[in-house]
């Protein structure tokens, strides 16, 4: 289904902003996860799609919460940001995948 690639792509997208915020490569995403690097970069290329439970872990290593991570409409609110971008900013400007396709005219 085009939905769920489009969201996907959304959350490998939002995934990356903030690694690379963080100063995270591949190879740190791969340690948190135990797998290899290369499934590591096949999850953020979106070759193979990140499980619900791989999410979750990947939440809690970058200090965020899922939701953060796949609504672009939830701001991230920790005690911890000290003026970090949420997500979503991190993302403005990055196509929409639920209106992706779309006349926006």
């Amino acid at each position: 289904m085009s939905s769920d690639r489009g969201f996907s792509s959304h959350v490998v997208a939002a995934i990356r902003a903030e690694m690379d915020w963080q100063g995270h490569t591949t190879r740190d995403l791969a340690q948190a996860l135990s797998i290899s690097p290369r499934a590591a970069q096949r999850r953020l290329t979106g070759d193979v799609d990140i499980s619900l439970n791989e999410l979750s872990e990947i939440a809690g290593w970058l200090a965020a919460e899922i939701s953060e991570l796949v609504d672009l409409h939830t701001p991230r609110q920790t005690a911890t940001t000290h003026n970090h971008p949420s997500p979503k900013t991190r993302l403005q400007g990055l196509p929409n995948p639920e209106t992706k396709g779309r006349d926006n005219a």
